[in-house]
């Protein structure tokens, strides 16, 4: 479409325009925010103490978070993909993989992966980080409980296309697809470029007790792009975490045994020593049936099938 994209411009130059948009969306996603909110609650008028009220309204809180996602990772990373090169697609990575068993394995490590997540993160709540973090969670958690105020199937299906689905979308294709480029265009090492991506993920959901469970998981989805060539592998990865963490409070709330499960000792580190053995023969067979991304991938270079 046009007779020059943006990856034939040096990298600074390329960086520039994304934080340039991003920063465009995240000022809109400001803008935008109370006028979304009143429209949603059907008020002329919103309250001095709207935010706070946020939390008795789960519907719009989840329908925030999904403008969010949008507006703050999806678009901006879209649209740079679309000036970069001619195929958008290929550029961000969303290609199909170029084995199939990798669709297999990234299921095997998801489902290691969740109750690995978990339990770490439990076990980090139990120190004292400090008020501020404590304060930090405690919001973060207030939040989480008020998305789940819904109880019945359709909320269920709506909560994982909303708080599972299309963040995971849109988080990766921003995260992996186009932050993961840059970072390998500077460094030119694949580590280097994964714990960057991972990080940066990690700072953005804004948590002190969750930052490690956050940074792993992070490093988990860089390192599953990279070694599979294919976006759609850690966004699979990144909606089956969202997805079963949905579907397990769905029904911890209708099965009291769920959660009785959760409180003991003995179940959590049995689960956790099963998760991590499935994590592991996943990485195993990943690494053996992997694909990784080209030596000269970069903000400047094109992918083969672009």
């Amino acid at each position: 479409m046009f007779k020059k994209y943006l990856h034939i411009q040096p990298a600074g130059i390329q960086l520039a325009i994304f934080l340039f948009l991003w920063a465009t969306f995240f000022f809109l996603f400001s803008f935008l925010q109370p006028f979304l909110i009143k429209a949603l609650w059907g008020l002329p008028k919103l309250p001095d103490d709207y935010e706070t009220g946020l939390l008795n309204h789960p519907q719009t809180l989840i329908y925030l978070n999904a403008v969010f996602a949008v507006l703050i990772f999806l678009l901006p990373a879209f649209l740079f993909a679309y000036l970069a090169a001619p195929r958008p697609f290929a550029y961000a990575g969303l290609q199909k993989p170029l084995k199939s068993s990798q669709w297999l394995w990234v299921v095997v490590l998801a489902l290691g992966l969740v109750p690995i997540l978990t339990s770490v993160g439990g076990w980090i709540k139990e120190l004292d980080l400090g008020k501020t973090a404590r304060a930090m969670a405690e919001s973060r958690d207030a939040v989480f409980n008020a998305y789940f105020k819904s109880g019945d199937t359709l909320d269920l299906f709506r909560n994982l296309f909303f708080l599972a689905l299309l963040p995971a979308f849109s988080e990766e294709l921003f995260f992996r697809g186009i932050v993961q480029k840059f970072a390998y265009t500077w460094f030119k090492k694949p580590w280097a470029a994964i714990l960057f991506s991972g990080a940066f993920f990690a700072l953005m959901h804004f948590t002190v007790y969750e930052f490690l469970p956050i940074l792993f998981a992070g490093v988990v989805l860089a390192w599953v792009y990279y070694i599979t060539s294919s976006l759609w592998l850690s966004v699979l990865v990144h909606f089956l975490n969202n997805g079963l963490q949905v579907i397990l409070i769905f029904f911890a709330a209708r099965f009291p045994v769920l959660a009785q499960i959760d409180q003991s000792r003995m179940w959590v580190t049995g689960i956790f020593i099963v998760a991590v053995a499935l994590f592991l023969w996943a990485l195993k067979n990943l690494q053996q049936l992997q694909t990784p991304l080209p030596r000269n991938w970069s903000v400047e270079e094109l992918p083969l099938s672009s």
